[in-house]
């Protein structure tokens, strides 16, 4: 870690990063950086994009449910809405030496 800092402060001359964070399960875990940016133009274009891939993925997972149980789809999903139980962030992070 120490060597990563001492690359963003002295050769790209960054004295603070922008974090995109997102955590799966806000009940049951913690969230973990998944990108780091030089600007929170950067970080807030990253969060966008995984959002809107596992926005996706939940509604193709949805359709597939729906295929599968027919009829009583309606009784047995899940009623939380994408996003409920998931967290998106941007965090600013000074560089230590």
């Amino acid at each position: 870690m120490r060597n990563i800092r001492r690359y963003l402060s002295r050769i790209l001359g960054l004295n603070e990063v922008y974090e995109f964070r997102y955590n799966e399960c806000i009940h049951e875990s913690a969230s973990t950086t998944i990108s780091l940016h030089r600007t929170i133009t950067g970080a807030q274009k990253a969060l966008d994009i995984h959002k809107s891939i596992q926005k996706k993925e939940w509604d193709d997972h949805d359709e597939y449910q729906r295929k599968e149980y027919g009829k009583d789809y309606e009784s047995l999903k899940c009623q939380s809405k994408f996003g409920d139980d998931e967290a998106w962030g941007i965090q600013k992070t000074p560089i230590l030496e």
